[in-house]
């Protein structure tokens, strides 16, 4: 099965602290040693929520595991487990005194560049935060480090990166229904009254800096938009969404996931460790 799966980048840089004071030239890898020292599960909190870090290999220059959460599935959520041989069911439930069922992503640190790829998780989200909070409470709070997604450097560069199928998706804000109106639409619907709306335009492959004029407007009329986003493909073939208003450097790449490919850690590391070395 052919997944597409969505490779997020993070600035991962050392801030002055007890352990990292300038006196001396420290290394990062050396300086996240003092944290993760050895190959092994590590707990962190952040946002009331609790976190595994797994340490699965470190590196000369690179720290490669995964960041953990439990995902409770209680009988109310309908899942159950069949067994083949009897077809008999029972309900399933994470609940239990020696397993946890847990959703867990992948992230690499190059420690050279100081910068961090991570598989996207939509229910790990702020891996670098709880990285940044994990490394600082393990640390008996002697180390700092600001991890950050990267942002865009030139969005109309990226812009005009998407070569294929484009397509623009924008939802208007409230604020904006006297500006941006579809009070016409609204009648031939019935007369419904709306507080905000939102359209899909499929591009003419003609266009050339259309969009980049639809990112000046946006960029002049911050406020009038809920969300601005433009989707197609890359040269390369691979699906890319710009978002205009969070303009976070992001990366699509194709996996080929099987059972096999997950419990291969060393492919997982080989596409993160590669997919740094993608320039804005």
């Amino acid at each position: 099965m052919n997944v597409t799966k969505t490779i997020k980048f993070y600035q991962f840089e050392p801030l002055p602290s007890l352990l990292n004071n300038g006196l001396n030239t420290i290394r990062t890898i050396d300086l996240i040693k003092n944290v993760f020292p050895k190959c092994a599960s590590y707990d962190v909190s952040f946002d009331k929520d609790k976190y595994i870090i797994d340490i699965i290999e470190i590196g000369e220059d690179f720290i490669f595991g995964t960041c953990a959460k439990e995902n409770d599935l209680g009988f109310t959520n309908f899942y159950q487990i069949r067994y083949k041989h009897t077809n008999k069911t029972k309900p399933y439930s994470s609940v239990s005194p020696d397993t946890q069922l847990e959703v867990y992503t992948f992230f690499y640190i190059d420690c050279t560049q100081n910068r961090m790829a991570a598989i996207q998780h939509k229910s790990i989200t702020q891996i670098h935060n709880i990285l940044s909070e994990g490394i600082w409470s393990l640390s008996g709070n002697r180390l700092k480090f600001f991890v950050a997604p990267e942002r865009l450097k030139d969005v109309k560069q990226t812009i005009r990166n998407i070569k294929r199928n484009k397509k623009l998706a924008i939802s208007f804000a409230p604020n904006a229904i006297s500006k941006y109106n579809i009070n016409e639409l609204a009648k031939s619907l019935g007369g419904i009254s709306y507080d905000s709306f939102s359209i899909e335009i499929k591009l003419s492959q003609k266009n050339t800096d259309t969009v980049e004029k639809v990112y000046d407007v946006y960029e002049n009329d911050k406020e009038s938009f809920n969300n601005i986003k433009l989707i197609g493909k890359s040269d390369s073939g691979f699906d890319e969404t710009i978002d205009f208003i969070e303009t976070l450097f992001t990366h699509c790449d194709n996996f080929d996931i099987t059972e096999d490919t997950v419990s291969n850690y060393d492919t997982i590391k080989s596409k993160l460790s590669s997919s740094l070395h993608i320039k804005q």
